[in-house]
């Protein structure tokens, strides 16, 4: 994208983003986190982080629908049955934790770094994004092979 529209003033890097996030002191005017929420064993550290670093963000992610889980019983045996109860930055929340399981024997990269991640469920992630200073402008809702999904654009209040 970079190239095609001759953007000079993108940057791209590689790395940790979480401990980057954590180091830095630059102020972004846009954070664009497209399928990382889902992969994190804390999701909502990324999204306070995005908050300190961020004046405006774009999300893409899934995220945990009970109905869908019910309907996808091969997605839904991933995870524990019971959420996991936690505060993050002051924000509690609930942790809907989901094995890896066959995909860490993938000869590819399964999405995460851990045997295991954190899905929230979609009025969390809003309600996280206003906790932490942000007013949500759009919500495109999606449906995916592996869970619900959305689009979020939200803006600094």
């Amino acid at each position: 994208m970079k190239e095609i529209f001759q953007l000079k003033r993108v940057r791209y890097e590689l790395g940790d983003f979480i401990r980057y996030l954590e180091e830095t002191d630059d102020i972004f005017e846009l954070g664009i986190a497209s399928g990382v929420l889902y992969h994190l064993l804390n999701p909502v550290e990324l999204i306070r982080l995005l908050s300190l670093r961020c004046r405006s963000i774009l999300l893409w992610t899934v995220y945990y629908d009970e109905g869908f889980m019910a309907d996808n019983v091969e997605v839904g045996r991933r995870f524990h049955e019971t959420p996991a109860e936690t505060v993050t930055g002051g924000f509690a929340h609930k942790l809907y934790r989901k094995r890896y399981d066959e995909a860490l024997e993938w000869k590819g990269f399964c999405g995460g770094g851990d045997v295991e991640a954190c899905w929230l469920e979609r009025e969390t992630i809003l309600a996280a994004f206003q906790y932490f200073g942000f007013r949500v402008m759009e919500v495109v809702d999606e449906k995916n092979p592996n869970g619900s999904a959305m689009l979020l654009a939200a803006t600094r209040q």
